[in-house]
C-alpha cells in the first residue's frame, strides 16, 4: 500500500530508476502463481488473508481489495523445514472483492446460511514408540499406516471438493491437520512417496493440497488439535494456521478467542495438550470463554478439538473422555453458548442431555480423512457423563462431513457421506437435541 505511489511513478517514468543509481529501490511484489495456497481465516481481529510463496521468493505479493492494492506482510520467511514465504494481510470489514495476484479469495459472509464442519483430516503415518515426531526429519518408520495413496481410504481431497460444491458461508475445522509423523516403510505402496515430519512438504501433502478447493470456497475458522501440539506439529501450526502472530517460542496455551460472523460468535479454545495437562491449566480459559459468551450480543458456539461430553467404545465398554476439561469447566457453560463443536474422536457423534438440562449438546465431527475409530455399538442413551444422564445420542463410523444451517428455533445439522448423501440429521433447540438417521445410500 505504501509503495503504490512509487510504483505508479516508476511505471510511467522508468528512467527515474537510472537517476537513482546507487540507491536501494523497493522490491516488486511477488506474483501469485495459479494453484499457490491462498485462503481467508476469521480470528479475534477479524478476517485475515494468507498466501504461501513456494518459489523461493522473499517479497510478498500484493492483495487487491475492491480494486485498491493493499500490502501484505511476511508472517514467516523461508527457513529450515519451512522453505516457503508465508504472507498475510487483514481484510477490511465490508470488503466485497479480494484477490491476490489475480486469484480470487472468498470474502467474509454478510449472512450465515450454511456452515461446513470438518475435522481430523490428515493421513496417519505413525510409530507409537517414535520420540522425534516434532522434528523436521524424523528417523522412525511408521508402524501404523493409513493408505494415503488410496482416495477411498484417505478421502479428504474428495470430501473437500464435495463440501466446496455445497457453497458454505464458513468452514469450521475442529483440529488435527498433520498426521505424517513417521517415514513410510520402503517399498510400501500404500504411502510410497509421502513426506513426513513437521515441514512444508508434509503440511502441503496432508492439508494444503487436498484442502485447496475448500480453501478457495469460503473463509475458515480453525481449532488446534493434539497433533499440532508443540512436541508434534506446533511449528507448522503457528506458521500456517494460527490466527495470531507467530510466537518466539512454541507454546500450548489455551488462548481462547472470539471469531465473529453475522449472528454468531465462535469461541475457539486450544486443547492440544488436554491429554496431559490437569484441570488448573484450562480453568482460566473456560472462565474467559464464558465471559466472552456473556458479553456478546450474538449467541456462541464453543469450538475446540477435545470433546467435553462424549463416548468411545473400548473392548465392549463405553468410556468417557476429557475428565480434566470437565473439571476445568465445572460442566457449566454460559447460557448463550448453543453448541460444543469438537473432534478428536474419529467418528461422528452427537450427545444431548435434554431440554431441562443446563448442558448444551456436544457434536463431534472427526470423520473427514483420518483413519476412523471403531463403531460405538453400546447404547449411549441412559448413560451418565459427569453426573448428567444422556437423553439423546447418535454416532456414525463412516467418513464424511456436516453442514449446520440456522432455523427459527436453533440449528439443523445434517451429516453427509463421502458421496454427498445425507445420513443423519440433528435439530438443536436450546439444550435439546433431536437426531434421526436417514437411509439414503
Amino acid at each position: 500500500m505504501r509503495r503504490r505511489f512509487l510504483s505508479g511513478i516508476l511505471k510511467f517514468f522508468p528512467f527515474l530508476v537510472l537517476l537513482a543509481a546507487g540507491c536501494a529501490t523497493a522490491p516488486r511484489p511477488a506474483p501469485v502463481a495459479s494453484g499457490r495456497p491462498a485462503w481467508v481465516e476469521i480470528g479475534p481481529q477479524g478476517a485475515l488473508a494468507r498466501t504461501i510463496v513456494t518459489t523461493g521468493g522473499t517479497v510478498c505479493p500484493e492483495m487487491v481489495v475492491d480494486g485498491a492494492p493493499k500490502a501484505m506482510t511476511a508472517r514467516s520467511t523461508p527457513q529450515s523445514c519451512f522453505q516457503v514465504l508465508i504472507c498475510e494481510a487483514p481484510i477490511p470489514e465490508g470488503a466485497s472483492a479480494v484477490s491476490i495476484g489475480g486469484t480470487k479469495l472468498p470474502v467474509p459472509p454478510k449472512k450465515i446460511k450454511r456452515i461446513a464442519i470438518i475435522g481430523d483430516t490428515g493421513c496417519r503415518l505413525k510409530d507409537e514408540n517414535c520420540s522425534d515426531t516434532h522434528t523436521c526429519d524424523p528417523q522412525c518408520t511408521a508402524t501404523e499406516i493409513q493408505k494415503c495413496n488410496d482416495p477411498e481410504e484417505w478421502p479428504f481431497a474428495s470430501v473437500a471438493a464435495l463440501v466446496a460444491r455445497e457453497k458454505p458461508d464458513l468452514v469450521v475445522h475442529v483440529g488435527d491437520y498433520h498426521y505424517r509423523e513417521a517415514r513410510c516403510p520402503e517399498g510400501n505402496p500404500d504411502c510410497q512417496g509421502s513426506p513426513t515430519g513437521d515441514n512444508w512438504p508434509s503440511w502441503k501433502a496432508d492439508f494444503f493440497d487436498p484442502a485447496a478447493p475448500l480453501l478457495a470456497a469460503a473463509p475458515w475458522v480453525v481449532a488446534r488439535g493434539n497433533h499440532e501440539e508443540c512436541k508434534r506439529a506446533g511449528q507448522g501450526w503457528f506458521r500456517f494456521l494460527d490466527p495470531g502472530p507467530v510466537p518466539a517460542d512454541c507454546n500450548d496455551d489455551p488462548n481462547p478467542y472470539a471469531a465473529a460472523v453475522p449472528g454468531l460468535q465462535l469461541l475457539v479454545m486450544n486443547t492440544s495438550t488436554a491429554g496431559s495437562e490437569d484441570a488448573a491449566f484450562y480453568a482460566p480459559a473456560f472462565q474467559t470463554v464464558n465471559q466472552l459468551a456473556h458479553d456478546a450480543a450474538s449467541p456462541s458456539w464453543l469450538v475446540m478439538h477435545h470433546p467435553l461430553w462424549a463416548f468411545l467404545e473400548y473392548q465392549g465398554k463405553l468410556e468417557t473422555l476429557s475428565d480434566n476439561l470437565q473439571q476445568a469447566s465445572n460442566n457449566d457453560l454460559d447460557e448463550k453458548i448453543q453448541l460444543v463443536s469438537t473432534g478428536h474422536i474419529h467418528l461422528f457423534e452427537a450427545v444431548g442431555f435434554g431440554k431441562d438440562s443446563g448442558r448444551v449438546p456436544n457434536v463431534i465431527t472427526g470423520t473427514t480423512g483420518t483413519e476412523l475409530d471403531g463403531p460405538i455399538q453400546k447404547e449411549m442413551v441412559g448413560q451418565s457423563i459427569a453426573g448428567e444422564e444422556v437423553k439423546t445420542a447418535i454416532s456414525r463410523d463412516k467418513f464424511g462431513y456436516a453442514l449446520a444451517e440456522p432455523d427459527k428455533d436453533g440449528w439443523r445439522l445434517t451429516v453427509y457421506s463421502v458421496k454427498g448423501n445425507p445420513k443423519a440429521v440433528c435439530e438443536i433447540e436450546g439444550t435439546e437435541l433431536k437426531c434421526r438417521e436417514m437411509t439414503l445410500e
